[in-house]
């Protein structure tokens, strides 16, 4: 795991390749970063050594970059931000000394705010919020698959918001189009974010993906890393035991995650999964998991029946969730609600007339309760 450093990177920044310095950022990174003016508007600086390896690693990030922007479905590109200039440029400091250097600029999303900066002034945001914030996020890295890129980076400080509150995934510089093993003893991610089998030095997959992408997702709604970052600083003997013992990983999560409800702790089981092969097979399938298991948390806290909660009611309440979320996830609510209501009727006598009945319950039951006018002596009969 290599450590955050700016020793090498030039000190006051006046201008990168012809465009102004608006600002240098101050974040944790192994590169300069600053504010640019553009052509195209705003972008994000990061600016890199002189040698040719820099500018070399600077070329892969900004062809890799641009191909899991491609490869987004049209109405979705703007997950990942764009790039406006690589892979070097004339860099020069206030004291007028230019260099050349590598340099990657993107656009700049937003106000610049990550998920990270809104953990720090919030906390935890909850399943609700965190569901409709990071739903393109989820998107993105599952379109992404489909030329195997994987991101092996991912975490708060790498996803940025726009002006609607939506999540734009950024950062590619440890990303790769392939099956990759860190033959170089070198661990590529963020303590905290990496997943076991990564650690461990094997190769990274989709499901690595499926990982990082679980601990960001924890870490959003509960506020709290689901493996502590210092943990690799003050306890690497308990950190080597996790990744390479599957009970004591499983003891260590399970402790982490048991502050959520049962069917909550089952899907982050699942998501960060010891074994890559047991873990969601996308990062949609698992947010829209979360988001039931949440449903169904509240619905069985409260003693009203499922079967008459309006409809409306849980209409508004979603009604700024991403769209593409929104219709899978009514369909399955639906779904669920039938099968809710169709067991309630059959715990209760048919006879039971506390409630009207709902349509597919008279449709159901039409055989047994269906009066008719045409023959009144049935009727009789009955009574």
């Amino acid at each position: 795991m290599s450590e955050a450093t700016d020793q090498q990177a030039p000190v006051g920044v006046k201008d990168i390749g012809g465009f102004q310095v608006v600002k240098e950022l101050n974040v944790r990174s192994a590169h300069k970063i600053a504010e640019v003016t553009t052509q195209h508007g705003p972008g994000i600086a990061k600016v890199g050594e002189e040698t040719p390896e820099a500018k070399a690693q600077f070329t892969t990030e900004a062809r890799i970059h641009q191909a899991a922007k491609s490869v987004l479905s049209s109405n979705r590109r703007d997950a990942i931000p764009g790039v406006i200039h690589a892979p070097s440029a004339t860099v020069t400091g206030e004291d007028g000394i230019a260099t050349d250097r590598a340099v990657l600029i993107t656009e700049k999303i937003g106000e610049g705010k990550t998920l990270a900066d809104v953990l720090n002034e919030t906390g935890g945001m909850g399943v609700t919020e965190s569901f409709k914030r990071l739903f393109p996020v989820a998107l993105a890295i599952d379109d992404m698959r489909k030329t195997g890129i994987i991101h092996r980076d991912l975490k708060p400080s790498n996803i940025v918001f726009d002006n609607n509150g939506k999540g734009r995934l950024m950062d590619f510089g440890a990303a790769v189009t392939t099956l990759h093993r860190s033959d170089d003893g070198l661990i590529y991610g963020t303590p905290g974010y990496i997943a076991p089998e990564h650690a461990r030095g094997d190769f990274a997959t989709d499901n690595t993906n499926i990982w990082g992408f679980g601990a960001v997702v924890f870490n959003a709604v509960t506020g709290k890393h689901v493996m502590e970052p210092e943990l690799f600083k003050n306890d690497l003997k308990l950190a080597y035991t996790l990744f390479y013992n599957r009970d004591a990983y499983e003891k260590y999560i399970g402790e982490r995650i048991d502050t959520l409800s049962p069917l909550m702790q089952d899907v982050f089981k699942k998501a960060l999964a010891f074994d890559p092969g047991d873990r969601y097979n996308s990062c949609t399938a698992f947010l829209l998991d979360l988001e039931h298991a949440e449903e169904d948390a509240a619905q069985s806290s409260t003693e009203i029946p499922a079967s008459i909660v309006e409809p409306q009611q849980e209409a508004q309440s979603r009604q700024d969730v991403h769209p593409e979320a929104r219709s899978i996830s009514n369909i399955l609510h639906k779904l669920a609600n039938i099968g809710r209501e169709r067991r309630a009727h059959e715990q209760h006598d048919h006879r039971d007339t506390r409630r009207p009945a709902k349509r597919h319950e008279r449709i159901i039951q039409a055989p047994r309760h269906r009066k008719t006018t045409h023959a009144p002596q049935h009727a009789k009969a009955k009574e």
